[in-house]
């Protein structure tokens, strides 16, 4: 988020505070795992759908 706010985006980075996985939403990839956040959950709406990929070395 912090580096996609370098970029133009504006997300509340303060109120991210982890992944609740029973209500998050997720899916697992070859590499990894990806984490959706929908408008307005860390962000405004202009912001829109954004998916962060998390490579399966971070949590091995």
């Amino acid at each position: 988020m912090i580096a996609r706010n370098k970029k133009g985006a504006q997300f509340w980075v303060n109120e991210f505070k982890s992944v609740n996985l029973k209500e998050d939403q997720f899916y697992y990839t070859s590499s990894g795992i990806a984490i959706i956040f929908g408008e307005y959950e860390y962000g405004p709406y202009s912001n829109g759908i954004h998916t962060f990929k998390i490579p399966s070395s971070v949590y091995k």
